[in-house]
């Protein structure tokens, strides 16, 4: 369990630390947008940040917002009912930090007015930050739709940003490296998308949840990989689609591709293999010669759905994840 740093006292005034999804400035983008091409949106029910590949911050306040949709399709199962002197029925979205990108703390949960389908069509609504908190060291940022009924995330998040209130803490050591062959990561431990605590690999599979389309493993700082290897089982999503798309029907779609990914920063990625799928079926890959790759995290996530640029409805990966584990060879951080 990560042990939270004690609260940073106030010295000089806060720093404004502003964040936005989609940012040209490659170190205050969310982790997942390089994967979107373009835009935010796709079917994703969290934007993580990760903001501290040089230094720990302190987060005093801040103010943003959320947009986000289709929640009425896959009502929450967290933070739904009433809020005194606020609409009747409420839903959030949940603001969470990390040092290191596996034990989270909640800072906020901005609510917002939760409309039934009989009140119409589902359509994207903003959820708004206004936050003060006390000095809680973070490296990580993530803002995350509610859990599901149906154990997923309910609904998407199709933009945010972000104003931090922050004060700079104490700068991040690189690690001491040591070689190693075959050190073990798996998903119960060691991802960022670890949302449900009964099933840390997985979440979504119905038809309008956000599921687990991304595997990402932190590594603890930057190592030199020679090997990358494990086992992957993914799922089609949206099975129950019916109709056509790109020339094959969406119940007939057994076989795809995953993406194994490194990355310094966790915004650019570099694709080391593509690996042929059969969903539902356990794939084993072995990524060897990769001549000591500096990489801070390992990214396993399907390939685009073949109508994600012919079609908005088909704006996401073609599988998302159920299970994974890893095996890495090179010179490690401890």
């Amino acid at each position: 369990m990560t042990v939270f740093p004690a609260p940073a006292a106030l010295g000089d005034a806060p720093l404004t630390l502003t964040l936005l999804c989609d940012s040209p400035d490659e170190d205050l983008r969310a982790m997942e947008t390089s994967y979107l091409v373009e835009g935010c949106w796709g079917h994703l029910g969290h934007h993580t940040y990760f903001v501290g590949r040089d230094r720990v911050w302190h987060l005093y306040g801040g103010s943003g917002r959320a947009f986000v949709t289709e929640q009425q399709l896959a009502p929450p199962a967290e933070g739904y009912g009433v809020v005194p002197e606020g609409p009747a029925v409420v839903t959030p979205v949940v603001l969470e930090v990390s040092i290191d990108g596996r034990s989270w703390q909640t800072i906020q949960w901005a609510h917002y007015t939760f409309l039934s389908l009989a009140e119409g069509t589902p359509s994207p609504q903003n959820a708004y930050f206004d936050f003060t908190a006390d000095g809680v060291a973070f490296r990580y940022l993530r803002m995350r739709e509610p859990l599901s009924a149906t154990q997923g995330l309910s609904g998407y998040i199709d933009f945010s940003t972000l104003d931090l209130q922050v004060q700079p803490g104490e700068a991040v050591e690189a690690p001491e490296l040591a070689a190693e062959e075959g050190r073990g990561y798996t998903c119960a431990h060691d991802i960022l998308e670890d949302v449900w605590e009964a099933h840390p690999c997985t979440f979504g599979g119905h038809h309008w949840d956000a599921p687990s389309w991304f595997h990402t493993y932190g590594l603890g700082g930057e190592a030199r990989l020679d090997r990358i290897a494990g086992v992957a089982d993914l799922a089609y999503f949206r099975p129950d689609d019916p109709g056509t798309c790109c020339g094959q029907t969406e119940q007939g779609v057994l076989d795809g591709t995953m993406f194994v990914q490194t990355s310094l920063d966790g915004d650019a990625w570099d694709t080391v293999a593509s690996v042929p799928v059969t969903y539902l079926v356990p794939v084993h890959f072995d990524v060897a010669g990769l001549g000591g790759k500096p990489a801070a995290f390992v990214r396993l996530v399907s390939a685009h759905h073949p109508g994600y640029f012919e079609d908005p409805a088909l704006k996401h990966a073609e599988g998302y994840l159920l299970f994974s584990k890893l095996e890495l060879s090179g010179l490690l951080p401890p």
